[in-house]
């Protein structure tokens, strides 16, 4: 994974986040983290909209702690944002269609 993720590090972005489905999400970043959370276990109703709401939840938890430099987040910074975009993408494939879950649903992780 880590040699496939280097050119796009090398290209500038601070990071790159991988969803691997029920294996986990992963970050790698260019400062030399490499963080993997796993999913959270679900009964699944649909898969749609699990990966945008992966981003969606990031941004959210960005927004939300102020975060303006994605490159500046230790490792345990994150572990809690992939964690929490775990969390909601759960939600996400719980359900049928592509319904992601509300801010008031993911309080008070957000």
């Amino acid at each position: 994974m880590r040699a496939t993720v280097r050119p796009w590090l090398d290209a500038g972005p601070a990071a790159v986040v991988l969803t691997a489905g029920a294996d986990g999400l992963s970050v790698i970043t260019a400062r030399g983290h490499e963080v993997t959370v796993p999913t959270v276990a679900v009964e699944v109703g649909d898969t749609i909209g699990a990966g945008d709401t992966v981003q969606g939840a990031m941004l959210a938890w960005f927004v939300r702690h102020g975060v303006d430099d994605p490159g500046a987040l230790s490792v345990g910074d994150w572990r809690d944002v992939l964690s929490f975009a775990a969390r909601a993408a759960a939600v996400t494939v719980s359900r049928r269609g592509a319904e992601p879950p509300t801010a008031a649903e993911m309080v008070p992780s957000v």
